[in-house]
């Protein structure tokens, strides 16, 4: 996990004791790298695709 929040693919919350609190967004995160693992997709695309994902949500919500 601390890997995927080096890579920006997780944004966990920090608590004044500097401990990470992993929400249910990064649950879902997390599922869906493990997901497209195990089709053989490199880390570096799934998180492209996530941005592309979350990108296409937010000006979706836009309009």
């Amino acid at each position: 996990m601390d890997y995927y929040t080096q890579i920006g693919l997780l944004d966990p919350i920090r608590k004044d004791s500097n401990y990470r609190l992993y929400g249910e967004e990064c649950i879902q995160i997390l599922d869906l790298v493990e997901h497209y693992k195990t089709l053989n997709m490199p880390v570096k695309e799934v998180k492209n695709f996530l941005t592309y994902i979350t990108l296409k949500v937010q000006l979706t919500r836009k309009e």
